[in-house]
């Protein structure tokens, strides 16, 4: 159920996404996205 006036926001886990994929350089900046995306996730509550 949706409400009027209300936006949901969602992400997705970087470092979830890049488990399957052996780049140790890939997952530090997927490490970093997902500490940015915290930071914005936490702004937004």
């Amino acid at each position: 159920m949706k409400t009027c006036g209300t936006i949901e926001v969602a992400a997705v886990d970087p470092v979830a996404s890049m488990q399957a994929i052996e780049n140790p350089e890939l997952m530090n900046i997927a490490l970093e996205v997902q500490k940015k995306l915290k930071n914005v996730i936490e702004t937004l509550a």
